[in-house]
């Protein structure tokens, strides 16, 4: 019956719609979330600033790297709003290696504070099949995870593998296990665990 295929239909769209309405709530609320704590830093930074007779460089110098860490994150967030979820991402050759110490830099200050020993396992002249922006982010992600969740004093490995057939990258921790069913959702985009 043509009605009850248009109601289906009708149904369907009502959900996707739904869905589509929860998720991009829970991308402002993440978007807002991370560009939240470098603005919060850079204000505060200005605010010490302000308030001291003779303007120091060392003050600046920290609003100005929050504000490139912002100007960062907002340019992750138009990067990833490009990539549909049905598209294919830009095929490159990331040499992994290169990518990993990158954003192992980036990450020194508060590995040395949590004295988090970071093993890398990854040949020189091993790439991945994904262009090196995406990678980046894709990366930095996860090693922002792991650290944030490890225990003090723990090991954190990333190791890169292949055989005949794949290419794994592996960030692994010693920290919280995600229960099942939010390991069923780690790759729904800005799917947050609130634990």
């Amino acid at each position: 019956d043509e009605i009850v295929i248009l109601t289906k239909k009708f149904n369907e769209m009502i959900i996707r719609l739904k869905d589509m309405t929860s998720r991009q709530k829970e991308f402002v609320s993440n978007a807002s979330h991370e560009l939240k704590t470098p603005l919060t830093r850079a204000l505060l930074s200005t605010d010490i600033a302000l308030n001291q007779p003779v303007i120091q460089k060392g003050e600046l110098e920290n609003v100005k790297n929050d504000l490139l860490e912002i100007n960062e994150l907002l340019e992750k967030l138009l990067l990833l709003s490009k990539v549909r979820e049905t598209s294919m991402l830009p095929q490159g050759n990331t040499k992994v290696i290169i990518v990993v110490n990158e954003i192992l830099k980036s990450f020194s200050k508060i590995t040395a504070e949590t004295k988090i020993i970071v093993k890398v396992s990854v040949p020189e002249d091993f790439t991945f099949p994904v262009h090196i922006k995406y990678f980046q982010i894709i990366l930095s992600n996860l090693l922002s995870n792991a650290i944030k969740f490890s225990n003090e004093e723990s090991t954190l490995n990333i190791t890169g593998s292949k055989n005949e057939y794949s290419k794994t990258i592996s960030v692994q921790n010693l920290g919280k296990v995600l229960s099942t069913d939010d390991t069923q959702k780690i790759f729904n985009r800005f799917y947050r665990v609130k634990e």
